[in-house]
């Protein structure tokens, strides 16, 4: 009995920290429902399915898959406008990659 008390109270404590902690931020991208721990993306999205959400969501919006964060552009005026400035050029910084090529960049 007093396990099940203490898991129920671990499992509360977890989706309030979760709703209290995870509170998207105002501005980004509209998208789909995100899940925790697995967010929302299938795991294989074909271009049908990418289209699908462009009209549902506008030419920009954010899915995540797992832990990342992925931003769509679905219009090729706002990709360009996008890649042209300097924030949009670079690689994403992932610790794990960084970890296992010594700090080497390749590419």
């Amino acid at each position: 009995m007093i396990v099940e008390v203490l898991l129920l109270l671990v499992l509360v404590l977890l989706v309030v920290y979760y709703f209290h902690y995870h509170q998207p931020a105002k501005n980004l991208p509209p998208g789909p429902l995100i899940f925790p721990i697995i967010g929302n993306l299938k795991p294989v999205i074909v271009a049908e399915d990418v289209r699908k959400l462009c009209n549902t969501y506008g030419d920009i919006f954010r899915m995540r898959a797992g832990c990342v964060d992925m931003t769509f552009i679905c219009n090729f005026k706002l990709v360009k406008e996008a890649f042209s400035k300097i924030e949009c050029t670079d690689r994403p910084q992932w610790k794990n990659i960084h970890f296992l090529t010594d700090g080497k960049e390749s590419g």
